[in-house]
């Protein structure tokens, strides 16, 4: 599948279901899907999650990653930075 697969991502935001679900979940802001996708939609290579929530009633990114994923960060670290960047408060 890896040769037959792009990068991309999805955000939940725009979505056409999102005030739906964000209703049952009030806590979320939005949530961004990154992966590499098949082009024939037989599935992904990987994917992976970064989640803003309300924390302490600031805005928080959660990294969610599944194991077929971990390869990747190193790719996506561009991104990480910026995420970085943008949210350096520690809310533990």
């Amino acid at each position: 599948m890896e040769n037959n697969c792009v990068k991309g991502f999805i955000c939940f935001s725009r979505q056409k279901y999102y005030e739906t679900v964000k209703c049952t979940q009030p806590d979320i802001i939005d949530d961004i899907s990154i992966g590499n996708y098949d082009v024939d939609g037989e599935g992904v290579e990987y994917e992976f999650m970064v989640v803003w929530r309300t924390l302490g009633g600031e805005s928080a990114p959660q990294l969610t990653i599944f194991n077929d994923a971990f390869k990747c960060l190193t790719e996506h670290r561009p991104l990480m930075d910026e995420i970085a960047k943008l949210h350096q408060k520690d809310f533990t």
